[in-house]
């Protein structure tokens, strides 16, 4: 894909506060934003929202956004991630996706 962005590694801020928190990507369907907010708002925890910006000025440019999610997900134990959650309903069709190799718990 041409006008396809592969973005940097979001920097995430060692704000963990405790097992019960949870880090999601700016860009998350507003569904699941509820959804995560709600669920972890009742487990007592924080939901922390990663930053990843893309170089473009307004969003008529953005084309089409290809996330390394599959790189994310290696990073995060490193970041005191236990458990992945991805919803990706809308690579699938767009990307070849393999759900095993991807490595998320969800």
């Amino acid at each position: 894909m041409s006008n396809t962005y592969l973005p940097e590694k979001p920097e995430l801020s060692p704000t963990l506060i405790s097992d019960d928190d949870a880090v999601r990507l700016q860009y998350a369907y507003g569904a699941v934003k509820k959804s995560l907010e709600a669920y972890v708002t009742l487990a007592g925890g924080y939901v922390i929202e990663a930053q990843l910006p893309f170089p473009v000025n307004s969003d008529s440019e953005i084309v089409s956004v290809l996330i390394p999610v599959k790189e994310l997900i290696k990073i995060c134990p490193e970041e005191g991630v236990h458990k992945v959650f991805v919803d990706g309903a809308h690579g699938i069709g767009c990307v070849d996706v393999d759900m095993k190799e991807i490595g998320a718990d969800f």
